[in-house]
């Protein structure tokens, strides 16, 4: 599964080892209403998950630190 991970404008390809990565949007709205609790659980993985593939993805070695407020993952199979 390939990834790309925009950030500022500025598209990143990722290689995911995750086989079950998901839009975080999409899947959000589909499940927040009939399992809120699960809801929960998957934007602490959510924002687990995606720092460290970005930083592995990394064309180079500098250490690169994204904040949430205008980043976000585009998941495509």
């Amino acid at each position: 599964m390939t990834g790309y991970y925009i950030h500022n404008g500025k598209s990143m390809r990722l290689q995911t080892l995750f086989s079950n990565a998901l839009n975080y949007d999409w899947f959000n709205q589909s499940i927040f209403i009939s399992n809120p609790l699960l809801t929960s659980s998957l934007v602490i993985v959510h924002h687990s998950i995606i720092p460290i593939i970005v930083k592995t993805a990394s064309s180079d070695n500098s250490d690169k630190r994204f904040g949430y407020g205008d980043d976000f993952p585009l998941i495509f199979p």
